[in-house]
């Protein structure tokens, strides 16, 4: 069987077109997938090394925005857990000074009272 016959068998028939069956993938039989990877790879590496400074341009500002939008919530999350600690001990001051005007123990000495003697 001559090659021509061997393309011929990979034609689908649909109705009155005739499309290959995988026209990406094989051309009679062969695949030629792996030159045409690494031809886009070398476009894309060439594309790279003369546009980079373009590349760099476009990229560097998004990347700089984000990083800053991370510094930035990290911060307020931090501020934010110091206000809550900070809010924390106002309560517990508050709490010891009632406690104290009202001539109980805990106000002077908290969770730890001295030992009885």
């Amino acid at each position: 069987m001559s090659a021509i016959g061997h393309c011929v068998r990979q034609v689908v028939h649909l109705d009155h077109l005739s499309l290959p069956a995988d026209p990406w993938r094989r051309v009679c039989g062969r695949r030629y997938t792996a030159p045409v990877e690494l031809l886009a790879l070398l476009f894309a590496v060439g594309v790279v090394v003369k546009f980079w400074f373009i590349i760099g341009a476009i990229i560097g500002p998004v990347v700089g925005a984000h990083s800053i939008r991370l510094a930035m919530d990290s911060h307020f999350a931090r501020v934010e857990a110091e206000r809550r600690r900070a809010a924390g001990l106002v309560a517990q001051a508050d709490r010891q000074h009632d406690w104290v005007m009202q001539g109980d123990l805990r106000g002077t000495y908290s969770e730890y009272p001295p030992l009885p003697v």
